[in-house]
């Protein structure tokens, strides 16, 4: 994803043209790319399809998939995790109640706060949010549905 450089570098540098001059530009830019990323944090919202939504419909929503065997959680969790392990706040969807103890275990790095709202008793589900501990301490939490 590009970053927009404020109008107040654009306007330092946009008259930039000699050798040395080019240098200084690219160590504004450098500048303000540590900075940037210094004072920026990383949020993901992510989907994991709770399993109880999969199993159901494995004749009709999943007839194309020719190996079931990833649609199975142990299977999905893992590369779950690989598309959200670098984030600095991570929300999930769609968790359920017995599998969130395999997502946090994955993640003790983080502290959490979570919601489950009971569809059909037999198998709850809810969201999770998860924050890095040494980045953020929680001073609230509203549990709506």
């Amino acid at each position: 994803m590009a970053r927009r450089i404020p109008i107040d570098i654009w306007q330092l540098t946009s008259n930039l043209t000699k050798p040395k001059d080019r240098k200084k530009l690219t160590m504004l830019c450098k500048e303000f790319h540590t900075n940037l990323t210094k004072n920026s944090i990383t949020a993901i919202s992510y989907n994991t399809l709770a399993q109880r939504y999969v199993e159901p419909y494995i004749e009709t929503r999943y007839k194309h998939v020719t190996d079931l065997s990833i649609l199975e959680w142990k299977y999905r969790l893992p590369l779950i995790y690989n598309i959200i392990e670098d984030y600095d706040i991570i929300c999930l969807q769609e968790v359920e109640l017995a599998t969130i103890n395999d997502i946090l275990l994955m993640f003790p790095q983080y502290a959490y706060g979570y919601h489950v709202i009971n569809k059909k008793r037999s198998c709850p589900i809810g969201n999770v949010t998860m924050w890095k501990k040494d980045m953020f301490q929680c001073v609230n939490i509203e549990l709506t549905s």
